[in-house]
């Protein structure tokens, strides 16, 4: 009886864990970017972490959650970020090259890495390889991010604020910085590396913004600069100042500085025609033989071949299956397009990805974790008493069946709060001691 009653339980188990794995339909999906992340120096687990990138990819990013150089950038039992880093680190022995970060700030402006690092909680963080999102507690911001392969989009969801920042850190051993406030822009380079001899290295950078700048500020080490929209020195970094309405999010693109001439007019036409582009991955193949991973590929081709060159050249738009990225099979938008009119088709194929979008995912949801206050040993010893019922509430231990987390302070339950026994507001509630009831 016993071993039929454990097969029974094992029949079950596993036909549930079945019904589970059939609804991943995507391989990525399988990906926990998190994992092997919970590393240090005197003990790996992995030593990696959430990198966000295509495959090859020229750049990745990744939250940063350690100091400026060090190898664990991005460590599982940090609770604060201190911004979102490029990054070409193989392994935090290796260290990093090339890297410079990005963070936003409201209220007071704060641009020096440990000031403006805000609490977070991996309740409120989803780590994709092809997407990262995340709740900054400090900030009251929602920062996400994905990326193309020589390219990332950011959207920011700031509260309603005069004082909404984006601090751009180009870390240091040399670095550059320009602010252009009329195209909405930043520029600079990094030279930071850790391995080998590179004196001529940089990585370059341009920033593109959707909103106007309505603050534009240059620092250098510790120090502010507000007479200078270019600096360059050891370690440089700009800042930009924007008012944000309720709920109110804007992208920003991060491209290399030198592109090809077709890749800046579809950009910029793009950029002009205020197009959402963020999660499309927009690929240009000019080569025949080369293989390039997007959910919108440009191909070009001459009209007329002449031996391995050609004359006249035009471009079909290509879009992959399900407009996934990595499918090698699709179908094409539009064929022979010249050069005049293409960036009004490519406008059109990025609609239809977000037509076809719209009836297959659900907007993700990062959950807003705030940063818990704990309570003095003084406030430990009080609870507060509903004066119709005589419920306590204990700040101990919360309100689960109101959705109130242990830890969660009387101060800091929402207005709306009522005792989960009569309904009775939050202002019916009175302090008392524990001893005096008997806690």
């Amino acid at each position: 009886m016993k071993n039929n009653l454990l097969l029974i339980l094992l029949l079950i188990s596993i036909s549930s864990v079945y019904s589970q794995v059939n609804k991943i339909i995507d391989p990525v999906e399988w990906v926990n970017p998190l994992m092997g992340t919970d590393s240090k120096p005197s003990l790996s687990n992995g030593n990696t972490y959430p990198a966000v990138c295509v495959p090859w990819g020229m750049n990745f990013w990744t939250p940063q959650t350690g100091p400026m150089g060090n190898g664990w950038q991005y460590q599982y039992t940090a609770d604060k970020i201190r911004g979102f880093k490029q990054t070409h680190q193989p392994s935090p022995w290796m260290n990093d090259y090339g890297q410079f970060s990005i963070m936003p700030v409201t209220g007071k402006l704060k641009f020096r890495q440990d000031d403006r690092a805000s609490w977070f909680s991996h309740k409120s963080e989803i780590a994709k390889p092809y997407y990262y999102g995340v709740y900054l507690a400090d900030a009251d911001v929602t920062t996400e991010l994905t990326t193309t392969e020589r390219a990332a989009f950011f959207r920011f969801t700031f509260p309603e604020t005069d004082s909404a920042f984006i601090v751009i850190d180009a870390f240091d051993r040399g670095s550059y910085v320009k602010i252009l406030p009329l195209e909405r822009k930043v520029i600079g380079f990094s030279t930071r590396y850790s391995r080998g001899n590179m004196p001529n290295f940089k990585n370059y950078f341009v920033i593109y913004f959707d909103k106007p700048f309505t603050l534009n500020y240059t620092w250098r080490d510790s120090t502010l600069v507000k007479d200078s929209l270019e600096l360059k020195s050891n370690h440089t970094g700009a800042i930009v100042g924007f008012k944000t309405k309720k709920e109110n999010s804007f992208t920003q693109k991060l491209l290399r500085l030198s592109f090809h001439l077709t890749r800046q007019n579809l950009v910029k036409f793009l950029n002009d025609d205020d197009t959402r582009t963020f999660g499309v991955c927009i690929g240009i193949k000019t080569k025949m033989k080369s293989e390039v991973f997007s959910s919108i590929l440009v191909r070009r081709k001459p009209l007329i071949r002449i031996g391995k060159g050609g004359l006249f050249h035009v471009y079909d738009i290509i879009c992959a299956k399900d407009f996934n990225p990595n499918e090698r099979t699709g179908y094409a938008f539009s064929k022979g397009n010249p050069r005049f009119s293409l960036a009004e088709q490519l406008r059109r194929a990025v609609l239809s990805f977000y037509k076809y979008h719209s009836g297959k995912e659900e907007e993700i949801l990062i959950p807003r974790v705030k940063k818990v206050t704990l309570a003095t040993e003084k406030e430990k010893e009080i609870a507060y008493q509903c004066k119709n019922c005589k419920t306590v509430y204990d700040e101990k231990y919360g309100d689960p069946e109101n959705g109130i987390d242990p830890c969660t302070l009387f101060q800091e339950l929402p207005v709306s709060y009522c005792c989960s026994v009569c309904d009775a507001t939050k202002d019916n509630f009175v302090a008392v001691k524990k001893e005096a009831i008997g806690l």
